[in-house]
Formats: structure tokens, sequence, C-alpha cells
């Protein structure tokens, strides 16, 4: 019964996030108290679904920080009792830096920076963990620091598309668009 119930909340969560993230905020409180199986896939989809609304959203109006705070504070959870989960890790980074530059909350930046330069240590080959490295460093001012993990990224796998759109990125964010130009051509 705990399973069902809480696939149930589940689902009611995702439909209703868009338009009640009140409502879904309790359902979704109500699937992972159950403390089923599938709780850390769960808080990884709802994880994905934060991230989603955040990527079009750029106000604190656009989206619900009881549903952002929700969702980190599961994602820690998960960090936590998962320490060699690397989708773990880079969810929250990505949430952190996301609730920073939503809501203007720079203390976001400093966690997401602690948290991943230990998931390097772990994961010293996903470049994922450095794009978002990067990303919480380059919002935090250090736009230097940034684009040298970003160029470590890239170094990891020269043939990867993903690395040279994001140094191009990177050094548009930190105002050099000639260079930004030359890695996205």
């Amino acid at each position: 019964i705990r399973p069902l119930s809480a696939a149930s909340d589940f689902y009611k969560a995702k439909v209703l996030h868009t338009k009640q993230p009140a409502s879904a905020i309790e359902h979704a409180k109500e699937a992972v108290a159950r403390n089923t199986p599938e709780k850390h896939t769960m808080n990884k989809e709802l994880a994905g679904l934060i991230l989603t609304k955040a990527d079009f959203s750029n106000t604190p109006e656009d989206i619900s920080a009881e549903e952002f705070n929700f969702v980190i504070q599961e994602m820690e959870r998960e960090v936590k009792q998962s320490r060699l989960d690397v989708f773990s890790y880079l969810y929250l980074g990505s949430l952190y830096n996301n609730y920073g530059r939503i809501f203007g909350d720079t203390a976001n930046f400093d966690k997401s920076e602690a948290l991943l330069s230990s998931a390097i240590k772990l994961f010293p080959t996903r470049q994922q963990v450095y794009y978002i490295l990067a990303d919480a460093k380059i919002r935090n001012k250090k736009a230097g620091e940034g684009l040298k993990l970003l160029e470590q990224a890239l170094a990891l796998n020269l043939d990867s598309a993903e690395s040279y759109w994001r140094l191009a990125l990177g050094f548009k964010e930190a105002g050099d668009n000639k260079l930004a130009l030359e890695y996205a051509a």
C-alpha cells in the first residue's frame, strides 16, 4: 500500500507543480515521507521538474521558493545518503545555482562551489561536474576560475560539442565576445 500511495501522491505533485505549486509541494512531501524504495527516483524527478521550470524563470514570481527549498533539502539528503551518486551532486549543484540566479541569494553559489569541488575529487572525469561548478564560479564573480574549469572539461574530451558550447557561453558571460564567437564556431 505504501508504494502505491507514494506513487499516487508523486503523480499528483508532477501534474500540479506548474499550476498549483503549494498543492504540489504537499503531495510531494507526502510521497517522499512514505520512504519507499522509489524515494530516490522521486527526488531526482522532482529536481528535474524544478530545474526545467527554472530554465524558463528569471524572477521569483515565476517559481515557488518553497517548492525550490523543499527539493533542495531532499537532494541534500540524497547526497548524504548516496555519496557516490554523481547525479545527486549534479542536481543539487544545479538547484543551488538556479536558486542563486533567480532569488539573488549568492550564498547558494558558495554552496554549489563547495559541493561540486568535493564532487570533482570523486568524479574527476565527469564533464558535467566541471560545467556546473564553472557556472557557480562565473555567477559568483570568479570568471577566470570558471573558464579554467570549462577548459579542463574540454580537455577531458575534445570531441564534446557541449564543452565548446559551454566555453562559448562562459566567455560571453565573462564579457569576452571575441573568444565566445571562436568557441561557438
